[in-house]
């Protein structure tokens, strides 16, 4: 699970993972995963705390949260893989935020995927 906060009037979010891939943030030409440690899934181990990660998000930015059916292949021989594949393919496209949601699916989901594959992309206005 990842669970957010975000702040409009600031320009921040704070995110909390139990177990999910940090998203990725999307500004001036660049893609960046958000560093955070990751709490065990839910269901795993009694949650005493979650830890938190709270970061700012430029103008114009985009966030992406995703599944693991985005970035895992059978063919992989690593997660990091998909993830680099991932984090190169929104680093080069600047369209709009829909364009961009409708390029990562095409370019990262393979045919015949039989995984869950859920993407939630934000865009905060310049």
């Amino acid at each position: 699970m990842l669970a957010g906060e975000i702040d409009l009037e600031r320009n921040r979010v704070t995110v909390a993972s139990a177990g999910h891939f940090m998203p990725l943030l999307v500004a001036d030409g660049d893609a960046t995963y958000i560093v955070a440690p990751v709490a065990p899934p839910i269901g795993v181990a009694p949650l005493t705390s979650v830890p938190t990660v709270t970061f700012d998000v430029p103008p114009g930015a985009r966030l992406i949260a995703f599944t693991d059916g985005l970035i895992e292949r059978r063919d992989d021989a690593s997660i990091d893989t998909g993830l680099e594949r991932l984090r190169q393919a929104a680093a080069t496209h600047q369209a709009g935020l829909e364009d961009l949601m409708d390029a990562l699916m095409t370019e990262l989901v393979s045919e015949g995927a039989s995984d869950d594959t859920v993407i939630l992309g934000m865009r905060w206005q310049a």
